[in-house]
């Protein structure tokens, strides 16, 4: 099965998914994450799901260069929380 994501391919030897890629300011360095998923065309879409997750958080600059917040397998680490803003300070 093939598609046109540069960063998404099928590793040759598993068979497994595999997701690469490269952050700007992050010294040329190649990221890494095996999905454990075997190639058909839902986990296609579901590892195409996760690495629009990795884009839009390298757009917002909040990247995590370890990898946990993207790892498969790890949903409670999915959600990112927020702060929220006190809106007391004005009303002082």
């Amino acid at each position: 099965m093939t598609t046109e994501d540069k960063w998404i391919s099928s590793d040759p030897r598993t068979g497994k998914l595999v997701i690469r890629f490269r952050v700007r300011g992050f010294s040329n360095k190649q990221f890494y994450l095996n999905t454990g998923l075997q190639a058909s065309k839902t986990n296609w879409d579901i590892v195409r799901s996760r690495k629009e997750i990795i884009e839009r958080d390298i757009a917002l600059n909040r990247f995590d260069p370890t990898l946990e917040l993207y790892k498969f397998g790890n949903y409670q680490n999915a959600v990112v929380p927020v702060e929220k803003a006190s809106l007391d300070k004005d009303m002082a």
